[in-house]
């Protein structure tokens, strides 16, 4: 039978391995087997996932979450501040492929839903959402697609050519495999040659661009 103390340090290990938690918030108890949770953290989904990684320890069977939810001065935020709260956390958070995460927020409950290209960044947008203060739980509803990337640059040159000179006989094409991104074609000017370079150089997943693009005489 497992002893109290290696269920204790199992539940340390697991919560030390959860990207939402930082292991000083949580205190961890274990009487008889059943493992007690304690402490305050700043948002409902961080103490979920307080209680998801005691459950995944070895020999855990029973948790008791007596984890408190901070309350925020002056009352829970609106929906429109979490939102806005939501989208700078994103932003800041390029692996999340923020541009490609939508969200629905209704009463601090927050639905996530888009394409991204990876496992990697369909997780960490979740994580990001879920540490937002006034969250109180994330549904990721986001999908896994690894062409999300190619017409995430495809998107990107389309809006740039419609901001910039006429439409011209033929248009950039663009393919881009593993992170490699090839782009040839006529473009109307030089300053459109440097925003198509930038914008792709910006994009999450691009890590290498080769370009073949002409500036077509006037």
């Amino acid at each position: 039978m497992t002893s109290d103390w290696d269920i204790r340090e199992a539940v340390l290990s697991e919560l030390a391995w959860e990207p939402a938690v930082k292991e000083s918030q949580i205190g961890v108890q274990v009487v008889d087997g059943v493992v007690i949770l304690g402490g305050v953290v700043p948002t409902a989904a961080i103490a979920a996932a307080a209680r998801s990684a005691a459950h995944r320890a070895p020999g855990v069977q029973d948790v008791l979450s007596q984890v408190s939810v901070a309350s925020v001065p002056g009352g829970m935020p609106d929906d429109l501040t979490i939102a806005r709260r939501i989208r700078r956390a994103l932003l800041a958070a390029p692996a999340a492929e923020p541009e490609l995460v939508r969200t629905t927020i209704s009463d601090g409950i927050v639905s996530l839903t888009g394409v991204v290209h990876s496992d990697g960044a369909r997780r960490t947008a979740c994580e990001v959402v879920g540490q937002v203060a006034g969250v109180k739980a994330v549904h990721n509803g986001l999908a896994v697609d690894p062409r999300a990337a190619r017409l995430v640059v495809e998107d990107a040159v389309n809006r740039i050519l419609g901001r910039h000179a006429p439409a011209l006989v033929g248009s950039p094409q663009v393919s881009i495999e593993a992170g490699r991104v090839h782009i040839a074609g006529p473009v109307a000017s030089a300053e459109d040659r440097r925003a198509i370079l930038a914008a792709l150089r910006a994009l999450p997943g691009v890590d290498a661009i080769e370009e073949q693009l002409v500036v077509s005489a006037a």
